[in-house]
């Protein structure tokens, strides 16, 4: 362990010891749930607060931030390496308890078929953008009122698309920097992509373009991609237009949202997580999307070669 953090040789040394005949894998469980225990102490200081209802990030001091970036980052992406190494994501199974509370809303409870299709849907954007609080709210159908920064969340729920029975995995992700070496272990197999800004943080539309496309169309060429306004509850809120007025600054409107979606190629929808306006119609799109497939593949079946 060092003050940058652990080095690549170090965690893969450390995935050969776990996997390797001297534990027969066994270590796997136990690691796993001291990295979850180990991040529950990452919740215990700060105090989450609000904005005008909506989960805000915590504010730490500078000495707490620092070491617990440095040293549960590292617990938490050594759990998740060797557990994403040891899966075969392929055949996981969506919970078999409670369906009900992982469906989406307005989805029965009646016990669900075997699904036809399985696809995988990753969420990326700043942090406090209100990515986890848009999951929950579509698969859970709650609002989560206090503020849990994310590291590395699963939700997998089944819906009905087109006569068809969807197993839809969505992955959060973490969005704060100190995770840009965890984030990719989330992209491979990835069906469509939503990358999420705040209207009352336009700061984090400005990143879409500078940070997160980027990294998507690396990880994810030709990839469906969707960009999705949050927080649209806000864009009238009197107190929200004063805070960005007092910045020179004003919520981000639908037609600056669209600019950027066409500048990056991708689809533009808006929602509230809050009320819960457009959130149903943000997955909807998602899913239609995701028949698609990848678009670099479609083309590359359709080139033409003359000899």
């Amino acid at each position: 362990y060092t003050q940058n953090g652990l080095g690549p040789s170090v965690a893969v040394a450390f995935i050969e010891y776990i996997t390797g005949p001297e534990t027969g894998g066994h270590e796997l469980k136990t690691l796993h749930v001291a990295a979850r225990f180990a991040f529950c102490f990452q919740l215990l200081p700060p105090i989450p607060h609000q904005c005008h209802g909506h989960p805000s990030p915590p504010t730490y001091s500078l000495h707490a931030r620092n070491y617990y970036n440095h040293f549960f980052c590292d617990v938490n992406m050594l759990s998740v390496v060797v557990f994403l190494y040891l899966t075969d994501w392929s055949a996981v199974d969506p919970p078999a308890h409670d369906h009900q509370s992982m469906s989406a809303p307005g989805q029965s409870s009646r016990p669900s078929r075997k699904p036809d299709l399985k696809k995988k849907l990753v969420v990326v954007g700043d942090g406090g953008c209100g990515k986890t609080c848009l999951l929950i709210v579509y698969a859970e159908n709650r609002f989560p009122e206090a503020y849990i920064p994310t590291v590395f969340e699963n939700y997998v729920t089944q819906v009905q698309y087109e006569g068809k029975e969807i197993e839809l995995a969505l992955w959060d992700t973490a969005g704060q920097e100190e995770y840009d070496r965890l984030r990719p272990l989330s992209y491979p197999e990835s069906d469509v992509i939503l990358i999420v800004f705040s209207v009352d943080f336009p700061v984090s539309l400005g990143n879409v373009q500078d940070k997160w496309f980027p990294e998507v169309a690396h990880f994810c060429e030709g990839t469906p991609l969707i960009l999705v306004g949050t927080k649209i509850d806000l864009r009238q809120d009197e107190q929200t237009r004063r805070m960005l007025g007092a910045q020179g600054q004003t919520p981000v409107t639908a037609d600056q949202g669209s600019a950027v979606a066409r500048e990056i190629g991708a689809r533009y929808i808006e929602c509230s997580a809050k009320t819960g306006h457009g959130v149903q119609d943000v997955f909807s799109l998602a899913l239609k999307e995701s028949m698609k497939g990848k678009w670099g593949k479609k083309l590359k079946q359709r080139r033409c070669v003359i000899i």
